[in-house]
């Protein structure tokens, strides 16, 4: 296995993990939401129904899904980063 493999091996593996983080915000962002929230006044004080569970759902599937995605570009970075110190493989092969 030479340095060159090594490197395409790094720069596969960040075009999965930004892909990878790519689609996990994708899917933050189609994660349903309830728009209104119902509300009953009960002794003055107001209280929501059910909408208020369904919320709490969302946002954790939310919060599940971003912590997924930033793992993922964390990853990404740092194998990108890796790649700046390698040497370039193209550079290599004209050496011969």
């Amino acid at each position: 296995m030479t340095i060159c493999n090594i490197a395409t091996g790094i720069q596969v593996s960040v075009v999965i993990f930004a892909a990878s983080a790519a689609w996990f915000w994708y899917k933050v962002s189609v994660v349903k939401v309830p728009s209104k929230i119902g509300f009953v006044a009960v002794m003055s004080d107001m209280i929501a129904i059910d909408d208020l569970e369904k919320i709490a759902i969302a946002l954790q599937q939310q919060g599940r899904l971003n912590m997924r995605a930033a793992v993922c570009a964390a990853i990404a970075a740092l194998l990108q980063g890796i790649l700046v110190f390698m040497p370039n493989c193209a550079d290599l092969i004209k050496l011969g």
